[in-house]
């Protein structure tokens, strides 16, 4: 830390550190629509409001619940379950109102620090160290007012600290652009899976058949509705080989061999960056017995989140429970047309329609193998992967920049946060 940065505890520059109530304590219930009230979830861990995850409150509770309404500017800080996701209030969300799970922390009016860099501060490595000291031992993520109020808070003058995040911002506005681009070409691929999955290819044009509506005598039923004349249906177990590694997680490293979590498979992409867990590599085969991962294998989480389909790219890599990997038979499937097939909407279905649990939903290895999936011809499969091609690609260029985005921001946080490099400078790096 340079000699201009100085240190404080949070609750010196706040005027509230409060936290709210859930309403069903207190006899009321949530409604279908009317005040906002946000929960963790409601919070990514970039800090964005999820607005579809909000629930609601009328306004009588909302009068109720006053010490915990919400205001323009105030800061929310996840204190249990998911730790120290942060976000501030901005007035798109208000009138709004939370739970006990965010503490609400408002900032004094004579405090010495900028409400954007504390937000980058708050999510930054220093604090997350604090936050990890603080939980190390104990059984359930916790994380009290009076912990929010001790955190050590270390600034540089005002200017620095709105140039800091002025820069931060920068990079935020870049990620969120390519986040961007990646909703919309994914948009762009459920729009054509849904045609290529209900209608296919004729391999004879290179064409989508005409639809059901304008040609039936094209189509015939199934138990997932009207396909193809030529196409069949198989459950996936007569279709691939697969090892589920439920209960089979391998001891931890520091260092070793990538141990793939459900954390690290995505609708349609792995991110290695969201979760890095390792095994020793005098544990790899021994955990791997059942079946070593290839490229081009296809994943699919069952649970926490359930139904995220990924293909292994890398080589060298070890699976954790929650896990299932399926390897088509040559014969039957292609790889890359399973993995577009159970990313499909009729196969999603499939999954949610099986799955149990209220909170967390879940599916069981028996349960999943015997899904159905669509099988046309290996030759109307290759064509449905190439026409899918085009977009995939400009997914995963987008993916690849938002990883390095996300790397430069890590980056800059880590030099821009501690004082380790001067604003001056990190502008340059910035503009390279």
């Amino acid at each position: 830390m340079r000699d201009s940065w100085k240190e404080c505890f949070f609750e010196g520059e706040t005027s509230l550190i409060t936290k709210g109530t859930t309403p069903t304590s207190l006899g009321k219930e949530f409604k279908d629509s009317g005040i906002n009230f946000i929960k963790a979830e409601s919070i990514t861990n970039a800090g964005k409001f999820i607005p579809e995850s909000f629930a609601f409150i009328d306004d009588d509770t909302h009068t109720i619940l006053r010490r915990s309404q919400l205001q323009v500017d105030d800061i929310l800080f996840s204190i249990a379950g998911v730790l120290g996701r942060i976000a501030v209030v901005d007035k798109t969300i208000l009138p709004a109102n939370t739970n006990q799970a965010l503490a609400l922390v408002r900032l004094s009016n004579n405090s010495k620090l900028d409400r954007d860099y504390i937000k980058y501060f708050l999510n930054g490595a220093f604090v997350k160290d604090q936050i990890r000291r603080i939980n190390v031992q104990a059984a359930q993520a916790n994380f009290s007012l009076g912990d929010i109020g001790r955190l050590n808070i270390q600034y540089p003058p005002l200017p620095q600290q709105q140039k800091i995040a002025q820069i931060l911002s920068t990079c935020d506005e870049v990620i969120e652009k390519t986040e961007a681009a990646i909703a919309k070409y994914q948009a762009l691929k459920q729009g054509m899976m849904h045609d290529l999955f209900t209608r296919g290819i004729d391999v004879n044009t290179g064409k989508l058949r005409p639809s059901y509506q304008d040609a039936p005598e094209l189509y015939k039923e199934s138990d997932l509705g009207m396909i193809p004349n030529d196409w069949k249906i198989s459950e996936l177990e007569a279709i691939t080989n697969y090892v589920d590694y439920r209960g089979k997680t391998p001891p931890k490293a520091d260092k070793g061999i990538f141990l793939m979590t459900a954390k690290n498979i995505k609708f349609g992409f792995i991110d290695y960056e969201i979760s890095k867990e390792y095994i020793p590599p005098s544990a790899y085969k021994a955990a791997m017995t059942r079946g070593i991962p290839e490229i081009g294998d296809v994943l699919i989480t069952t649970e926490a989140p359930m139904g995220n389909v990924a293909q292994i790219n890398i080589e060298g890599l070890a699976l954790a429970q929650r896990v299932i990997k399926y390897r088509c038979y040559p014969n039957e499937m292609l790889n890359d047309f399973l993995k577009h097939s159970m990313m499909a909407e009729y196969f999603q279905k499939e999954l949610e329609a099986e799955s149990t649990g209220s909170t967390v939903k879940g599916i069981k290895g028996s349960r999943l193998h015997l899904l159905n999936v669509m099988k046309p011809s290996i030759l109307e499969q290759e064509k449905i992967v190439h026409g899918l091609a085009p977009v995939e690609a400009k997914i995963d260029t987008e993916q690849s920049a938002l990883a390095k985005y996300q790397q430069i921001k890590a980056g800059l946080m880590q030099d821009l946060l501690t004082g380790k490099v001067e604003v001056k400078v990190a502008e340059e790096i910035l503009k390279n």
